[in-house]
């Protein structure tokens, strides 16, 4: 039988046993996991390695849409900057829109945009997009 679990967290180190068996540290929410993961789950790797190439990548997103879809998912897209800072408690990025004369922030998360279509009655959406999260270099976050 198949079980699947959420982990969220932030990874703090990498480690290899072997060629084939890797550790990952995560922290969040106050609590420590470590992941150990062979050659056959090479997945995790994909989702956890920074240098994996643009083409993976690519057919990652592409993947997820695509399962997505099956399953009667709308993609949408939001706005990537607003005239108000909102959404979670990172500092956003701020930008000027020289046509207009005025400051606009990027987003920090689309999250309510998303729960105003699921309100509005689209029940099932997705957005597959950038984030402008500015929480400097800490080590950890909390979640």
């Amino acid at each position: 039988m198949l079980q699947m679990f959420l982990l969220e967290g932030r990874l703090m180190n990498k480690r290899s046993s072997s060629s084939k068996l890797f550790f990952y540290d995560l922290h969040g929410g106050g609590a420590k996991v470590q992941v150990m993961v062979d050659a056959s789950q090479l997945y995790l790797d994909l989702m956890l390695n920074m240098d994996i190439s643009s083409k993976t990548r690519s057919k990652v997103i592409s993947y997820i849409r695509s399962f997505l879809d099956k399953l009667d998912f709308l993609e949408v897209e939001t706005s990537m900057m607003n005239m108000i800072a909102g959404g979670a408690a990172a500092r956003p990025f701020v930008t000027h829109h020289n046509d207009l004369n005025m400051k606009l922030y990027m987003r920090i998360t689309p999250e309510l945009y998303l729960k105003e279509l699921v309100v509005g009655a689209l029940d099932c959406v997705h957005e597959i997009g950038k984030q402008f999260r500015n929480e400097g270099q800490e080590q950890a976050r909390q979640f």
